[in-house]
């Protein structure tokens, strides 16, 4: 058959291994219970351009070949894709048939462990799960310790789902939160009506934020507006955490931050290694600009080692954009 194969970039590169690294210690930690579920809210098609897994993939590999071994077969592991687009999906579906072996209803795959079950769904991400979380409220019933990652790269996402997920006990999500793109299209009128109605906000918090003219701190506050949101489900009592990590692309723009939220400090210790180790130096950025050798550009501030720069590239940005100059004026 015909593959779908995304292009793999550096940036996703880094975005799973942050991934593999935290199911690394997910796995062997959460085998304490029962039951655990890893939720693949928008899985793709398993496989990229380079050959390279996609996170279906990972995860399924990462649970089978985890070197304790031991700890994992404690308890059942459930795995849930769910994709949209159809020819997306098949792909999916062949690769887990052709890695896994065939896998009936109850989930059981002919070349995984007994206690591993594997679903697949064609569907919409927000009305597949919309659906789960209601039938547990309604039964007073709640869903098992899951980890969900959320990556809705060019579909639209009902924020109050994750907020949803959260509210379950021993839930966590890691999310692809596009703030770069937000950051810019907030002054778009084409995009104001989805932005207003993502965020549930008045056209006076949009008006706010346009007003910020360094790109960062436009983020900022949009991320601000995403943990309210993430939080309103939750007891007024209960500590929710979380951790950024900034994508950069290969023209140094923000293009997202990858955001963990967990109510465990076990998790938040677990998930910050993972980015520390990611990131380097420290920092919790992984930068595309890097691996683009062909890449010329007058400045490089996607770094730390002199923060002013980025604070003077806003500001000449502020004043300059827009305008004709002469060259004369420079001088």
């Amino acid at each position: 058959m015909d593959l779908v194969k995304l292009h793999m970039e550096p940036h996703t590169r880094a975005k799973h291994s942050i991934l593999t690294r935290y199911l690394g210690g997910w796995f062997p930690i959460m085998s304490t219970f029962p039951k655990i579920l890893y939720l693949d809210g928008y899985a793709g098609s398993g496989i990229y351009d380079d050959d390279s897994p996609g996170s279906p993939l990972i995860a399924l590999r990462m649970a089978r070949d985890h070197f304790l071994k031991s700890q994992i077969s404690k308890g059942e592991k459930v795995f849930y894709f769910i994709e949209r687009d159809k020819k997306t999906f098949s792909t999916l579906a062949h690769l887990i048939h052709e890695e896994f072996g065939p896998c009936n209803s109850d989930g059981l795959c002919d070349r995984l462990p007994s206690n591993f079950k594997v679903y697949l769904q064609n569907g919409d991400f927000n009305t597949e799960l919309n659906e789960i979380l209601n039938h547990s409220r309604e039964k007073g019933t709640s869903i098992v310790p899951t980890l969900s990652f959320i990556d809705p790269f060019g579909y639209s996402l009902d924020l109050d789902i994750l907020s949803k997920i959260l509210s379950f006990k021993h839930c966590e999500v890691l999310f692809t939160f596009m703030s770069g793109f937000l950051s810019r299209f907030v002054f778009e009128e084409a995009h104001l009506q989805s932005i207003i109605n993502t965020f549930n906000v008045d056209k006076g918090t949009i008006a706010s934020i346009r007003s910020i003219t360094n790109e960062s701190a436009r983020e900022d506050e949009f991320g601000k507006l995403l943990v309210d949101i993430m939080k309103k489900n939750l007891p007024a009592d209960e500590e929710l955490y979380w951790l950024s990590f900034e994508m950069i692309d290969n023209y140094n723009r923000p293009l997202y931050r990858l955001i963990f939220f967990t109510k465990s400090e076990k998790g938040m210790q677990v998930m910050k290694d993972a980015m520390f180790d990611i990131g380097g130096r420290g920092i919790y950025r992984f930068s595309d600009f890097y691996f683009n050798p062909s890449q010329a550009s007058i400045l490089d501030y996607s770094g730390d080692s002199q923060p002013w720069v980025a604070e003077a590239v806003e500001y000449l940005h502020s004043r300059m954009a827009y305008q004709d100059w002469k060259i004369e004026d420079f001088q």
